[in-house]
């Protein structure tokens, strides 16, 4: 399921038309990510990459590029750059720019795709009292 309609009690549907009267109301879901690495083609930070434990694997579920502000961005790159990493992830697409697995990220998504990748997903902060081996796929 996709989400709940709707509308106010005394409402009718008129085919075609869109009102206030009627609204969607999407399920979404959080889940707490590994930042892998971060994209900066467009701005500061453009997207994080994240992922996920299984096993003692890690697994890349996709970026997030939503839902930071210039303020987390500014504060939040000069930590990125400490833990980049010199060499490039196998994992992760050749435009990401590889971090040390340190930092845990809330992340709202609609749902993980048959491919484990994240979609319709947005950053909601940074989690600083989580540690990234907790960080696994749901059950």
């Amino acid at each position: 399921m996709e989400g709940v309609i709707a509308k106010k009690k005394d409402s009718i549907y008129q085919d075609g038309q869109c009102s206030d009267n009627w609204l969607k109301i999407k399920l979404m879901n959080t889940i707490d990510t590994i930042v892998l690495g971060f994209t900066h083609s467009k701005r500061k930070i453009s997207s994080l990459a994240l992922g996920l434990y299984e096993n003692d694997s890690i697994v890349y579920i996709g970026k997030v590029g939503t839902g930071f502000n210039e303020a987390f961005m500014e504060s939040f790159l000069p930590s990125l750059m400490k833990i980049k990493m010199t060499k490039k992830s196998d994992l992760l697409p050749k435009d990401v720019i590889t971090v040390q697995p340190r930092y845990v990220a809330e992340v709202e998504y609609r749902e993980l795709t048959p491919g484990r990748k994240l979609r319709a997903s947005v950053f909601k902060r940074l989690r600083e009292d989580k540690d990234v081996y907790e960080c696994r796929f749901p059950e």
